[in-house]
Parts: C-alpha cells; sequence; structure tokens
C-alpha cells in the first residue's frame, strides 16, 4: 500500500482511490491503516493480503467496445468506482489466484480497493505471525512429547489427531478472515518427530 520514491513515502495506486472514494487521507500506522473509519490490519510493510472473490468477470467488467458504441449503460457506473485497464491475456498484465491462473491486473487493483472500503480482506499481521512462531515451537514439542509417551499404535493416532486439529484450527481461523499459515508449524514439526521417532526405533533395536 506504500512505497518509497526518492526520500518520500507514497501511497499505491489503490490506496489513492479508496482515499479520494472516501474523501479523506489515510492514518498510517506500523501495522494497520485507518481509513473511512475502519481500521485495516496490514502485513509487515504495510502490504494488504488479498481474499479474491473469484475468476475473471466476478467483479464486474464493461469492455471498451460496448462504452464506446454506446451501448453501456451508465446507471451501472454512476456513483461507482471504476478502474480502466486491459483484460487481454496477450497484454502480460495478469496474475495467477487460486481462481484464476491469469487474472488480469485491473481486477487485482480493483479487489484491493474494495478491501479497503469494505474492510473485507484476510488478516495477516505481526500478531498472526507471532502465532505462526507460537506453534511452530509448541507443535514439536506436543509431537514429540506423544511419540515419547506411547510407542505403539495409540501414541500415532494421537500425533495424527493433534495434526487434524491442527489444521480444523487452521481452516477455521481462515473461514474467519485470519491467515495462519499451515506450513510453518507442520515444517518445524515434521523432522523433530521424525528424528525422535527414528532414535528410538535405533535404540529399541540395539537393546534387543
Amino acid at each position: 500500500l506504500l512505497f518509497r520514491a526518492g526520500d518520500r513515502t507514497e501511497a499505491s495506486f489503490s490506496l489513492r482511490v479508496a482515499a479520494m472514494a472516501v474523501g479523506e487521507d489515510p492514518g498510517i500506522a506500523p501495522d494497520y491503516l485507518s481509513l473511512g473509519g475502519q481500521r485495516i490490519r496490514t502485513d509487515i510493510g504495510h502490504i494488504l493480503p488479498l481474499t479474491f472473490y473469484g475468476p475473471r468477470g466476478t467483479i464486474r467488467t464493461i469492455s471498451a467496445t460496448t462504452v464506446l458504441g454506446g451501448q453501456a449503460d451508465g446507471g451501472i457506473i454512476r456513483d461507482r468506482i471504476v478502474v480502466i485497464g486491459a483484460t487481454a491475456t496477450g497484454t502480460g498484465d495478469v496474475f495467477p489466484t487460486p481462481f484464476d491462473p491469469v487474472l488480469p491486473g485491473v481486477e487485482v487493483m480493483s479487489t484491493a480497493i474494495a478491501h479497503l472500503l469494505t474492510g473485507d480482506g484476510i488478516v495477516r499481521d505481526q500478531y498472526v505471525r507471532l502465532a505462526d512462531t507460537g506453534f511452530a515451537m509448541v507443535l514439536p514439542v506436543v509431537l514429540v512429547g506423544l511419540l515419547a509417551w506411547r510407542r505403539n499404535a495409540i501414541g500415532l493416532a494421537a500425533v495424527f489427531g493433534v495434526v487434524v486439529i491442527w489444521f480444523v484450527v487452521n481452516m477455521t481461523a481462515f473461514s474467519h478472515h485470519i491467515w495462519l499459515s499451515a506450513a510453518l508449524p507442520m515444517a518445524a514439526a515434521v523432522p523433530p518427530a521424525i528424528l525422535f521417532g527414528a532414535a528410538q526405533l535405533w535404540l529399541g533395536r540395539n537393546q534387543a
């Protein structure tokens, strides 16, 4: 949302448009922006995570041919923000998203503007990252502890249950517009669990 231009900090296109729409300058804090009476939590560097609404065309698009031919209904765009841009795949202004591998950049910009005005974006800020770090520290301890507690099918079932619970927590948070990292805690937990299991197996064979 913000970028450096020489010795100045400038607002991005999306933020400028949203500020013009509400008729006020955004308030900038270390981990959020305030605009139109809303507090919009941002990631490190005032990055705004986007939650795309769907594939291309989900945000209403009117072709230039329709407008130039006088076929566009003025009521469709009256009192609305209109972002003009190219949607042809060959222009190169496309971005891969979960819904569309070639979403036009103009729709990406429109999504950011909509998030700023409605506050319906996903949250991933420093507090969410701290939660990720906490899960990454606790989950390995829990898994190794369960393996040490029961070195049989019960222990493995308990480990599997903890992993399932973690994924349920992750999906529940996402459904409430909070973006927790699923990969980081798993990446931190799996190697210690595998090493512990291998060490237990090696010790068991030596004692046999």
